[in-house]
């Protein structure tokens, strides 16, 4: 679906929502390469976001926002086309339980991406509806392994 809306029009008009975006460094690149489109970027780290908004101005990216905050004090006021999230996911002490923090900014046609950084490659990419419907019944709720060991 991606690579077919940039052929045919360059993301003209689509919002992406970029869900722990670090420095910025992948979404400035798509925000550079389609200008027609809107990325706003969220971390939870405030040096990571100064990073991004010195490089966005260095590039003179117009088109891209760059706030911080973490999953639960995100707010917006739309909904979003796209959202990524790389390499967050197994960040989270429960990701499963995060994700429908992550839905409700996504519009009810868009596309949520994900990827694991210790994977290093995707690990799925869902339109809304089969994500809340897998959220809510099919997918189980275990803990990464992970979890456990951050509490302590």
């Amino acid at each position: 679906i991606l690579d077919r809306e940039s052929r045919t029009n360059s993301f003209t008009g689509l919002t992406f929502l970029d869900i722990g975006c670090g420095s910025g460094h992948r979404i400035l690149d798509i925000a550079k390469t389609f200008p027609n489109a809107r990325f706003v970027g969220f971390d939870i780290s405030g040096k990571n976001i100064e990073l991004a908004k010195a490089q966005a101005e260095l590039d003179q990216v117009t088109n891209i926002t760059f706030t911080q905050c973490g999953i639960d004090d995100y707010e917006a006021s739309e909904k979003f086309d796209v959202l990524i999230a790389n390499g967050v996911l197994h960040h989270l002490p429960d990701p499963v339980r995060s994700l429908p923090k992550m839905v409700r900014f996504l519009k009810s046609d868009g596309l949520f991406i994900a990827w694991l950084g210790y994977l290093a490659i995707p690990v799925g990419m869902w339109d809304r509806n089969t994500l809340v419907a897998q959220t809510a019944s099919t997918m189980p709720h275990t803990p990464p392994p992970h979890a456990s060991r951050r509490a302590s």
